[in-house]
């Protein structure tokens, strides 16, 4: 990261915020003093879909942990619908695969779907299709994709090399958080790409970091990964390297990186409240995303 560029970037973190480390905690083993001195802070109104999720699971693989009478069936329902939804989408996913098969298009499964092949028992709540093809099948398979209606929105990834190894799903799952904050939608959202992690840590000794930044340049996303990576290590240490390898982008284009990030997390938070007036901070940073970025200052 170039040095002029730490101060953004550290306004970057302090946007995003922290996550409440007692829900991840949540998912070992845990005591029952633990699980409802979190209960007695969260707020399931409050909370996003996938940290309900993740506290469903928390409930479906501990039966000795008790919860209270109100929230037992709530959160029983929401793991129905999860269900229900996620079957939805894999119809889809069932059409797209086999158009690819039927083309002779060798892909692989990234994102919610490859770890929902993972780890199968674990719930999670999937909104889009990302699939990994080769560079040479790219253009081909963007073509076959396109012609599918769907609802459901479709992604696919060039691969950098054959294969799907342990990093290139930690790098899909650090754009996947970077996806989510980058929406508006706040640190608890991560929270089953973050179990994710550190599953996939937990599945081999030494994960090679360098086969990530590759992926990252590669698909010209270092910005982005480095952001994503740095709130990993925030929850699971000494999985990052504290400094990648420098980056091949311009001081100029990390800044726009970096305004451009802090412009769309603000925005929709700014629409969702009906404001009609943008506040004056927001305008500011409107104004001096709009000039760096658009201008090239």
């Amino acid at each position: 990261m170039p040095n002029n560029c730490q101060d953004l970037l550290n306004h970057v973190f302090r946007s995003i915020g922290s996550i409440d480390q007692r829900l991840l905690g949540l998912e070992n083993k845990c005591s029952q003093e633990e699980l409802d001195c979190f209960l007695k802070d969260w707020d399931i109104e409050k909370s996003p879909i996938q940290s309900v999720i993740f506290l469903a699971q928390v409930m479906k693989s501990h039966p000795d942990l008790s919860f209270n009478a109100s929230l037992t069936p709530r959160l029983n329902g929401v793991l129905s619908y999860c269900r229900f939804k996620n079957l939805h989408i894999e119809t889809i996913l069932n059409e797209v695969v086999n158009a690819l098969n039927n083309n002779n298009i060798g892909y692989e499964l990234i994102g919610d779907w490859a770890m929902k092949r993972l780890r199968p028992g674990f719930p999670r709540w999937i909104n889009d299709i990302k699939i990994l093809v080769g560079a040479d099948d790219y253009n081909k398979a963007i073509s076959i994709v396109s012609s599918i209606k769907s609802d459901t929105h479709i992604i696919l990834h060039q691969s950098l090399d054959g294969g799907l190894s342990l990093e290139k799903l930690l790098f899909f799952s650090l754009l996947n958080i970077y996806d989510i904050l980058v929406s508006g939608q706040p640190l608890e959202a991560c929270v089953t790409t973050l179990s994710d992690i550190r599953y996939i840590s937990s599945l081999k000794e030494v994960l090679d970091t360098e086969i990530i930044w590759k992926e990252a340049t590669f698909h010209g996303l270092e910005v982005e990964i480095s952001i994503a990576s740095n709130v990993v290590s925030s929850t699971v240490s000494g999985l990052f390297p504290d400094k990648w390898p420098d980056y091949s982008l311009s001081s100029r284009i990390v800044k726009k990186r970096l305004i451009d990030f802090l412009f769309r997390r603000d925005v929709p938070n700014i629409i969702k409240k009906g404001t009609r007036i943008i506040p004056i901070p927001s305008f500011i940073k409107y104004l001096t995303w709009l000039l760096v970025s658009k201008l090239g200052l």
